[in-house]
């Protein structure tokens, strides 16, 4: 095989390669949405927003996480809510978090067992990621419990993360050097064809 036929194969073989470089879709992505509530500071400086329900029939506390995907998402796989609170109320009152708007039950905080202790807990909500994609998503929350009388919890932070995949990105190509590349392709294998049918 001669030296020009071997050039030729090699640049047939970098359009190729490039081509195929051109159109890439990412694995798994990280992402996090963390808000940090400061409308209070406790004894031991931990700052907080305190929630509070005077009628059982009530959500309260509610508050959203907007999470911004670059690049943009084709697909969330996994979403998990972290809480950081303090129930402090000493009759041990059941607290409950659901997604606001649909009302889907997300979980049940857990019960003190000392006043002023913070407690972490982590909530798997991938369920409620039906039909989520694009450049944003924004989920909200709110807060119930089933008892009469006043009922107090503290909350210190939340943090919405998990992964997601990246839509498919082709990097846009400029038509002349389309056009350049398509016709240094066919005009190789011309060139190869002849010298192999000339050989024949």
């Amino acid at each position: 095989m001669s030296k020009g036929a071997n050039i030729m194969k090699k640049t047939i073989l970098t359009i190729l390669v490039t081509g195929l470089m051109m159109v890439a879709t990412a694995g798994a992505t990280p992402y996090s949405s963390v808000v940090d509530f400061k409308d209070k500071t406790s004894s031991t400086g931990v700052t907080y927003t305190s929630i509070t329900d005077s009628n059982s029939t009530n959500y309260v506390g509610g508050y959203s996480h907007t999470v911004t995907f670059n690049p943009i998402a084709a697909s969330v796989q996994t979403a998990f809510l972290t809480l950081i609170y303090n129930n402090i109320d000493t009759e041990k009152e059941a607290w409950f978090i659901d997604q606001a708007g649909n009302g889907a039950s997300i979980g049940k905080l857990l019960l003190a067992t000392e006043q002023d202790k913070w407690t972490t807990q982590t909530f798997n909500i991938s369920n409620l990621l039906t039909g989520v994609s694009g450049q944003s998503w924004t989920i909200g929350f709110k807060f119930n419990e089933t008892t009469n009388g006043t009922d107090t919890f503290w909350l210190d932070k939340s943090t919405l993360a998990g992964e997601y995949t990246a839509a498919r990105t082709v990097a846009p190509v400029p038509e002349p050097g389309t056009m350049m590349l398509l016709g240094m392709g066919m005009f190789g294998l011309a060139v190869y064809g002849k010298r192999r049918a000339s050989k024949a």
